[in-house]
C-alpha cells in the first residue's frame, strides 16, 4: 500500500487518495473520547462515523452499526484503552470477547473478502494481555485486527501508526487530527492486590481495579472506570462522568461505600444475583445512572440512593429493584429500559414515566403503597394496606389484597383481580378507556356490592368455575359480559332484578335474586346455555332466552315466559301466567294444587303439563264435576280451553288450569304420566309434490309411485286416499314420522324422486332416475336402480342393493351405522372406483361369475366379501399403499387381482389367490397367510413369500425373490434371474428362465432350474434325497451349478458346461452335454460324464465306492485333491478298471487302463 506522511490540506499522495476512495471505512467511536470532531477532521467526506454509548454492550453495539452498512473493508474503532482493554461502551476486553462470541462471528457477516480491523485505543495492543485480545479478537471475527502498544496522540499521521497486529493487518492510520490536544489513554489505577490500596486518579480518564483488600480509590478529575473488587472499600469518582463497577455480588462488603462525585456517575452491576446493598449498610452516593449489566440480577437500596437516579438500565433476563424504605420516587421523567420488576418493603409511591413499554411486576408492601404504571402491560399487587394501584397505558393486572384499595385501569384492556371472600369494603375499581375485566382468581362465594365499579366491562369467574358471585342491579347493568367457568356459576342480585338484554353472558347455571318483591330478570335472547332462573316473594317477572331454561317463581301471581327452547317453567304457588315459547315446554309444579288458577298463553304442540306429585292416568271431555282419581278433564270455555285436574278421593277438580285459546279436545293425550298435546295423525298427506306417511300400523304399509307420479298407498291392507294437495307429480315421499313395528314398501318410478323410510323396517326401490334414497332406523332392504343415485341406509342392518350396470361415477351408497351388506344383483362386471362407498362391512355376490372392481380405501372397510359361487374376481385400482387382504375374511373369491401404481406391501387372505397385473413392472412385496395360498407374481423383481401351507407361487416375469415356506410348496421361478428360496419341506421348484439361485434344504424336493445358468444349492440340514434338472430340455446348453445335501440326490446337469456336486449321501449324478465338473462328495456316488470332456473329482479321502459309468481315457479326467499317480493302484476289475487313491476307491466301467495324462493331482 501506498503511504502518505503529509498533513491534511498538504499534499495527497495519488495512489493512497485512490485506494482510500475505493476501500469502505466505517468508524466507530466511544462516546468518552473528548473533541471527537477534530480527532477525525482529516477522514474522508461521507465516511460513516457511528457513536457507542456508555450503556451499550460494546460488541452486540458494533455488530448492530455493521448490519446497517454495505460490506465493510475497514473496520476502525477508536476510544480510550489500556493494556488488553479498550473503553467501547461497557467496555471490549478478552473476557467479553469471549462472552460474546457468537456476535462477534456474526461481524464477519457484515464485513468485505480481506477487510480490517483497526483499533485505536492507547496501549490496547500492550504485554500479554494486548497480544491476547488482538488474536482473540482476529481468531473470532476471521479477519486481521491491528493495536497500539503505545500511547496515541499528536497531529502527524505517523503519531497514529499501529505496531501490534495478526498475519495481514493493516498497520497505516488513517487518523490525521485538527488541533486535537489530548490522548486516548486510560490510566490502568493500580494492580489488582490481595492488600490495601490506594489510589488517586489523574485528570484524564482513569481505570483502577482495587483487588482483594479495603481499597481507597479516588479517580479525580476525568470519566473515570473504578472498581473496588472485593473487601470494604471506598470509591469516590471524583469531577467527570465516572463509572463504578461490581463485577459480581461477592464484591459487596458491608459497611464500603462508593460516591459518583460531580458529574454524571453510573454505578455498574456486571455480574448476575443479589445485590443487596441494603442489607449490607452499603453507602450508594452522588449516583446518577444505574446500569445492570448482569442477567436476573436484582438490586436493593434506599430513598437515598434510588431517590437521586436520573437512569436506570436493564439486561437480559428478569431485573427487579427492591425499595428497602418507604419514600416517594417519581420516576416519570427519568430514563429507564428493561427493569422488569419492583418490589416494596415499606410504604412507598412509585410513578413510572409514561413512555416506559416494558411490562413490569410490582409487589407492594404491608403498608399503604401508590404505583403510576407505565405503557407496558403492568401487573400491580399492592398486598396489605390501603393502596392506589394505577396502570396507565398497556393491557394491565391490578391486585390490592387486603385493605381499602384504589385501582385504576387506565387507557388499556385491565384486569382487577379479587379472591374470594374478600370484603371489598371501600374498595374502588375504575377501568378507563379500554374493554376491563374484573377477574375472581379463586373459586367460591363472592360478594361485590361493597366495590365500586367504574367503567368496567366484564365479571369474570375463576376458569374452574364454582363461582357465587353475588352484585348489585347497578353493577349487572353496568357490565357488558359476565363470563363463568367449566364449573357450576350462579349470579346472585343483592337488591332485585336485573335486566340483561343485549349483554353477553357465558357459562352462566342459576341467576336469582336475594332480596325485593316484584323483581323481572330478563336473560339475553341469544343466550344457549341451560340456566336456572329463581324469583323472589313477590310478583315476578322471569324472561327465558333461546336456551333450555327453568324459570322458578316461588310465591306470588308471577308471570314466567321461556322464550325459544325447551323450557321448564315452574309458578309456583299462587296464581301465575306462563308462556312457553317456542320449542318443546314443560309447564311444572310439585302439587296439583299449585295449578290452580294458574294461565298458560300458549300451551302447544308437544307441550306437556306436569305435576310430578301426580301421575295422570286419563284424560276425557268433562267440567270437572265428576272425576277419577288422577284423571284429567277438558272443556271448551269461550275463547279458552279449560283443564281440570284430580289427584285425590274426591270427585272434583283440585286445581283449574286457563289455557289461552280453543284447543280441539282430540289433541290432549296422556304421554308418561302427564298431559300432553300432540298433533292429529294425519296418515297420509300430500304438500306440494311431497307425501308425508304417519301413524302405526298393524302390518307393512305400501306407497306406488306412477310415470306421472301418482301415489297408490296401502296401509292397514287397506287402500288410503292422500289428503291435502293434488295426488299427481309425487316426487317424495316420506314414512319418518311413522311409528311402531311395521315399516313400509316404497316403489318409486322413472322420475328423480326422494324416499325416505321409517324407524322401522323398509323395503324401498328407486327403480330408473337419479335417486335420493334414506332407510332410516330399522334394518332396511334399499335398491337405487338405474341412475345416479345416493342410498343412504342409516341406523341399522341394512341391505343395499345394485343393479348389473349400476355403477355410475357419482353414485353414493352409505350403510350407516350397524352391519351394512352391499348386495350384487345379478352376474357380472361392478366397477365402483369412481362410486362412493361408505359404512359397508359385507359385500355379497350371486351364484354367476362376478368381477368386482373397488379401489383399496373401498375393499379395506368390507369385513367381510362372499361374492357366491361361480368363478368370481376382485380387481383392486389405484393403489399406492399397502393393500392388508387379510383384513377381510373371503369366501367364493376365487382371485383377487392387483395392479397398483407404486411398489407395496401385499397381505394375503387365506381364502383367495392373489395375482398381480402381469404388465405389472413394479417391484412388489406379498407375504401369503398361514393356509395354502395361490400367489401369482407380475412383471416386476417381487418378493414372495408363501409361509405356513402348502402354497402356489408363480413369480412372474422379473427378478423375483422367492420362498415357500413351511408346507409342500410348488414354486414357478417364471422369466427372469430368480432367488428361490424352499424351506425344508419336500417342495418342486419349476425355476424357469433366466439365471436362477435356488437354495433348498435336502427334503426330497424336485427342482427344475430351467433355461440359464442357475445355481441350485441343496443344504445340510436335510437327509432326504432331492431330484435336480439342470435345465429345461436335455438339448440346452446353459451352464449350470448344482450342489446336493446330505440325502441320496440325483442331478441332471443337462446341456452346458455343468458344475454338480452331489455333497454327503450316494448320489446319482448326470453330467450330459459339454464339460462338465462333477464332484460326488461324500458316499458311494454314481457318476456320468455324458458327451464333453468332463472332470471327475476326488477332493476328500473319505473310503467312499464311486462308479463313473462312462469315463473317456484320454478325453475326461480324474481331478484328485490328495495322493499322487505313484501311490494310485490300478486294478482291472469285472466290467472296468478300480482305481485306488489313499483309501477311496473308483470303478471305471468299461476302462482296462490309465495312464498319468488321465489324472490331475492338485495335492501333489
Amino acid at each position: 500500500m501506498v503511504r502518505s506522511a503529509c498533513r491534511i490540506g498538504g499534499c495527497r499522495n495519488w495512489g493512497f487518495e485512490m485506494m482510500a476512495k475505493l476501500m469502505r471505512t466505517v468508524v466507530v467511536i466511544d462516546s468518552h473520547v473528548a473533541d471527537r470532531a477534530g480527532l477525525l477532521a482529516g477522514l474522508s467526506r461521507g465516511t460513516p462515523i457511528a457513536v457507542v454509548l456508555p450503556t451499550e454492550p460494546a460488541i452486540p453495539a458494533v455488530r448492530a452499526i455493521l448490519a446497517n452498512q454495505s460490506a465493510v473493508d475497514r473496520l476502525v474503532i477508536i476510544a480510550h484503552g489500556a493494556p488488553g482493554v479498550v473503553r467501547l461502551g461497557t467496555g471490549l476486553d478478552a473476557s467479553t470477547a469471549l462472552d460474546h462470541g457468537h456476535a462477534l462471528a456474526q461481524w464477519r457477516s457484515h464485513l468485505a473478502p480481506g477487510a480490517t480491523i483497526q483499533i485505536l485505543a492507547c496501549e490496547a495492543g500492550a504485554g500479554d494481555e494486548g497480544q491476547r485480545l488482538v488474536t482473540l479478537l482476529a481468531a473470532l471475527t476471521g479477519v486481521p485486527v491491528a493495536a497500539a502498544s503505545r500511547v496515541l496522540d499528536g497531529q502527524q499521521p505517523q503519531d497514529w501508526e499501529l505496531d501490534v497486529g495478526t498475519p495481514g493487518a493493516d498497520l497505516a492510520s488513517r487518523i490525521t487530527p485538527r488541533d486535537w490536544a489530548h490522548q486516548l489513554s486510560w490510566s490502568p489505577g493500580p494492580s489488582s492486590t490481595p492488600g490495601n490500596d490506594v489510589f488517586t486518579g489523574s485528570v484524564n480518564a482513569d481505570n483502577a481495579s482495587g483487588g482483594a483488600g479495603n481499597d481507597l480509590l479516588n479517580g479525580n478529575d476525568g470519566n473515570d472506570w473504578l472498581a473496588g473488587d472485593s473487601g470494604q472499600d471506598t470509591v469516590v469518582g471524583g469531577i467527570g462522568d465516572d463509572t463504578i463497577r461490581f463485577n459480581s455480588v461477592a464484591d459487596i462488603t458491608a459497611g464500603e461505600s462508593a460516591d459518583g462525585g460531580a458529574g454524571l456517575d453510573r454505578l455498574e452491576l456486571t455480574g448476575s444475583g443479589l445485590y443487596d446493598f441494603w442489607a449490607n449498610s452499603v453507602s450508594l452516593t452522588g449516583i446518577e445512572t444505574l446500569f445492570v449489566v448482569g442477567a436476573d440480577s436484582t438490586v436493593t437500596g434506599g430513598l437515598a440512593f434510588f431517590g437521586g437516579l436520573s437512569n436506570v438500565t436493564g439486561s437480559t433476563g428478569t431485573q427487579a429493584l427492591i425499595f428497602s424504605t418507604a419514600g416517594s420516587f417519581d420516576w416519570s421523567s427519568i430514563s429507564i429500559s428493561s427493569i422488569e420488576s419492583f418490589q416494596f418493603s415499606a410504604g412507598t409511591s412509585l410513578r413510572l414515566p409514561v413512555s416506559y413499554s416494558s411490562a413490569v411486576t410490582v409487589s407492594g408492601s404491608t403498608s399503604a403503597d401508590s404505583v403510576v404504571g407505565g405503557a407496558g402491560a403492568d401487573s400491580l399487587w399492592g398486598n396489605n394496606g390501603n393502596d392506589t394501584l394505577v396502570g396507565g397505558a398497556g393491557n394491565n393486572t391490578l391486585l390490592g389484597g387486603n385493605g381499602a384499595d384504589s385501582l385504576v385501569g387506565g387507557t388499556g384492556n385491565d384486569v382487577a383481580q379479587v379472591f374470594s371472600g374478600e370484603s371489598l369494603i371501600g374498595d374502588v375499581f375504575d377501568g378507563g378507556a379500554g374493554d376491563d375485566t374484573l377477574e375472581q382468581i379463586t373459586t367460591g362465594a363472592l360478594s361485590i356490592t361493597n366495590l365500586s365499579l367504574v367503567s368496567v366491562e366484564r365479571l369474570q369467574a375463576h376458569p374452574s368455575g364454582g363461582m357465587t358471585l353475588t352484585l348489585t342491579s347497578a353493577q349487572a347493568a353496568g357490565v357488558s359480559t359476565i363470563q363463568g367457568g367449566t364449573g357450576a356459576d350462579w349470579l346472585v342480585i343483592s337488591d332485585g332484578g336485573a335486566d340483561f338484554t343485549g349483554k353477553t353472558l357465558t357459562s352462566i347455571e342459576q341467576i336469582q335474586t336475594s332480596a325485593g318483591t316484584g323483581v323481572a330478570i330478563t336473560l339475553p335472547t341469544s343466550y344457549a346455555t341451560p340456566i336456572t332462573v329463581l324469583g323472589a316473594n313477590g310478583n315476578d317477572t322471569l324472561i327465558g332466552s333461546v336456551g333450555n331454561n327453568w324459570l322458578l317463581g316461588i310465591f306470588g301471581s308471577d308471570s314466567l315466559s321461556g322464550g325459544d327452547g325447551a323450557d321448564t317453567i315452574d309458578g309456583g304457588e299462587n296464581n301465575d301466567t306462563m308462556t312457553g315459547g317456542a320449542g318443546a315446554d314443560i309447564f311444572f309444579a310439585g302439587n296439583v294444587v299449585d295449578f290452580n288458577g294458574d294461565v298458560i298463553t300458549d300451551f302447544s304442540i308437544d307441550d306437556v303439563i306436569d305435576s310430578s306429585a301426580t301421575f295422570f292416568n286419563s284424560v276425557v271431555a268433562g267440567d270437572g264435576t265428576a272425576m277419577s282419581i288422577n284423571s284429567v278433564e277438558v272443556k271448551h270455555d269461550g275463547s279458552n280451553t279449560l283443564v281440570y285436574i284430580n289427584d285425590s278421593i274426591g270427585a272434583t277438580a283440585d286445581a283449574i288450569i286457563t289455557l289461552t285459546g280453543t284447543i280441539p279436545l282430540g289433541e290432549f293425550s296422556i304421554s308418561g304420566g302427564n298431559l300432553a298435546r300432540a298433533a292429529p295423525v294425519v296418515p297420509a298427506a300430500i304438500t306440494g309434490s311431497s307425501l308425508a306417511l304417519a301413524g302405526s300400523y298393524g302390518s307393512v304399509s305400501t306407497v306406488s309411485l306412477s310415470g306421472t307420479g301418482v301415489a297408490t298407498v296401502t296401509q292397514n291392507s287397506a287402500s288410503v286416499i292422500p289428503t291435502g294437495g293434488a295426488n299427481i307429480g309425487i316426487t317424495t315421499v316420506s314414512a319418518a314420522a311413522m311409528t311402531g313395528a311395521f315399516g313400509v314398501l316404497i316403489q318409486g318410478y322413472s322420475n328423480h324422486e326422494s324416499l325416505v323410510g321409517s324407524g322401522a323396517s323398509d323395503s324401498i326401490d328407486g327403480a330408473s332416475g337419479n335417486d335420493t334414497l334414506l332407510g332410516g332406523d330399522g334394518g332396511d332392504s334399499l335398491r337405487g336402480g338405474l341412475g345416479v343415485d345416493s342410498v343412504l341406509g342409516q341406523a341399522g342392518n341394512d341391505t343395499i342393493g345394485v343393479q348389473l350396470g349400476d355403477t355410475a361415477s357419482s353414485e353414493v351408497w352409505d350403510g350407516g351405522a350397524n352391519t351394512d351388506t352391499l348386495l350384487l344383483m345379478g352376474s357380472g362386471t361392478y366397477d365402483f372406483t369412481t362410486s362412493t362407498l361408505t359404512s359397508l362391512e359385507v359385500l355379497a355376490g350371486t351364484s354367476g361369475n362376478d368381477t368386482v372392481y373397488l379401489a383399496n380405501t373401498q375393499m379395506s372397510q368390507f369385513t367381510n366379501i362372499d361374492l357366491g359361487g361361480g368363478t368370481d374376481i376382485l380387481v383392486l385400482h389405484g393403489i399406492t399403499g399397502p393393500a392388508d387382504l387379510s383384513s377381510v375374511a373371503f369366501a367364493n373369491v376365487e382371485y383377487v387381482r392387483l395392479n397398483p401404481a407404486a411398489g407395496i406391501l401385499i397381505t394375503d387372505s387365506p381364502s383367495v389367490a392373489v395375482e398381480i397385473d402381469a404388465s405389472n413392472i413394479l417391484a412388489h412385496t406379498v407375504a401369503g397367510s398361514v393356509a395354502d395360498d395361490l400367489i401369482f407374481g407380475g412383471g416386476g423383481g417381487d418378493a414372495i413369500t408363501g409361509g405356513d401351507g402348502a402354497d402356489t407361487i408363480d413369480g412372474g416375469n422379473g427378478a423375483d425373490v422367492l420362498t415357500g415356506g413351511a408346507g409342500v410348496d410348488l414354486i414357478f421361478g417364471g422369466i427372469g434371474d430368480d432367488t428361490i428360496n424352499g424351506s425344508g419341506q419336500s417342495d418342486s421348484i419349476v425355476a424357469g428362465a433366466g439365471n436362477d439361485s435356488i437354495t433348498h434344504y435336502g427334503a426330497g424336493e424336485v427342482i427344475f432350474a430351467g433355461e440359464g445358468a442357475d445355481i441350485v444349492t441343496i443344504g445340510t440340514q436335510g437327509s432326504v434325497g432331492v431330484l435336480i434338472v439342470g435345465d429345461a430340455l436335455l438339448s440346452d446348453v446353459f451352464n449350470d451349478m448344482l450342489v446336493g445335501g446330505g440325502g441320496a440326490d440325483t442331478m441332471f446337469g443337462c446341456g452346458g458346461n455343468d458344475t454338480i456336486n452331489g455333497y454327503v449321501g450316494a448320489d446319482m449324478l448326470l453330467g450330459n452335454d459339454g464339460d462338465d465338473t462333477i464332484n460326488g462328495g461324500a458316499g458311494d456316488d454314481t457318476m456320468w460324464g455324458g458327451a464333453g470332456n468332463d472332470w471327475f473329482v476326488l477332493s476328500t479321502d473319505d473310503g467312499s465306492t464311486d462308479v463313473i459309468a462312462d469315463f473317456t481315457v484320454g478325453q475326461d479326467k480324474l481331478a484328485i485333491s490328495f495322493g499322487d499317480f505313484a501311490s494310485t493302484q490300478l486294478l482291472v476289475v469285472n466290467g472296468g478298471l478300480q482305481v485306488t487313491v489313499g483309501s477311496t476307491v473308483m470303478l471305471l466301467a468299461g476302462v482296462t487302463s490309465l495312464s498319468a495324462t488321465d489324472f490331475l493331482f492338485s495335492g501333489a
